[in-house]
């Protein structure tokens, strides 16, 4: 499942738990934001989803202009997926297309929250790799499934829990409300299994008995969530942190990581695509930004959403702030 966390999310941990000292864009948001944004638009998502998908353009033009700090941070981030060499106007255009996609997300986790499993199955046309999923599934060890904030994911894990009884979605509790609840009704839907991280090592424990059963747990690699614990690595043109959970998780346990993502097509359907699984070397002593079980997890992260950059639905920013950036603010 796409567990993007909600924009209203504030702290997060990075390299062995201190505590990060960048706010999400999310705390940034003033009173009436969070209003408009999380109140009477998520409500309207919940009660007509489809009627909402249709004025994409008109919330993405204003989402554009009142959410100053989400537009902020896709444009820096489109900086870094762009590069250098990139133009004013180029990084717009992808910013705005992140916005985009990101109300859309919203619109089909409402969509989710009131289609059944089966429905959302079928909005998946195009598999690949599954094949390969279910051969590693065969050898009993429990799977990490490591996705990012990209697509929609909720379809796909419809698609896996043909084949899943049991699957732990790890996500983080926060200030949103509406979007929580919608999203907790997309999970009820799909019969996934919460796993609060703000729960701290009671979720960690838990996580690590259901991979000891040979069941799967599903958890985002792109970005640190409130709860978690970070690693800086190499990411597109700068230095990111990210979850060093799932590295973690398999250290411990034995299970494989298995990259899966789910991103649109041209034609609105979605691409579900697994993956070859990551073999993680339990008894690695060095820094865990030096496992290569890290390093080959950062390298699929970054080649999917170099692929689909516009696809990225992420409204904080991804890097660290630059002087220059600073300066111009």
């Amino acid at each position: 499942m796409n567990e993007t966390a909600s924009p209203f999310s504030e702290r997060a941990k990075v390299n062995g738990g201190t505590t990060a000292a960048r706010e999400s864009v999310g705390s940034k948001l003033s009173i009436t934001e969070r209003v408009w944004i999380d109140g009477f638009f998520v409500e309207c998502v919940r009660r007509m989803p489809r009627f909402m998908r249709c004025l994409r353009p008109i919330i993405t033009f204003s989402l554009w202009h009142v959410a100053s700090e989400w537009r902020r941070a896709t444009l820096a981030n489109a900086a870094h997926l762009l590069g250098p060499e990139s133009t004013a106007k180029q990084r717009k255009s992808l910013a705005k297309e992140v916005l985009s996609n990101f109300y859309l997300f919203i619109c089909e986790v409402g969509e989710a929250s009131k289609l059944s499993a089966e429905a959302m199955a079928l909005r998946v046309r195009v598999l690949s790799g599954l094949d390969e999923f279910i051969q590693m599934r065969r050898q009993q060890r429990g799977a990490i499934l490591v996705t990012a904030h990209i697509g929609s994911f909720e379809c796909s894990l419809a698609i896996l829990q043909n084949f899943e009884e049991n699957i732990h979605v790890l996500f983080a509790r926060d200030d949103g409300g509406g979007f929580n609840r919608l999203r907790s009704m997309a999970r009820s839907r799909l019969r996934a299994q919460e796993a609060p991280v703000n729960d701290g090592l009671s979720t960690w424990i838990r996580l690590r008995d259901a991979l000891k059963r040979n069941e799967v747990v599903v958890m985002q690699g792109d970005r640190v969530i409130p709860g978690q614990t970070g690693v800086k690595m190499p990411f597109f043109d700068g230095e990111a942190s990210l979850p060093s959970g799932p590295i973690r998780l398999a250290m411990v346990t034995g299970a494989p990581i298995i990259p899966v993502y789910s991103t649109r097509l041209p034609n609105g359907q979605l691409m579900l695509s697994v993956e070859p699984s990551i073999e993680v070397d339990p008894n690695f002593e060095g820094p865990l930004a030096k496992h290569p079980a890290m390093t080959a997890l950062s390298a699929s992260l970054q080649s999917v959403i170099g692929e689909n950059p516009g696809q990225w639905i992420v409204v904080d920013p991804i890097w660290p702030q630059t002087e220059v950036e600073r300066e111009q603010e």
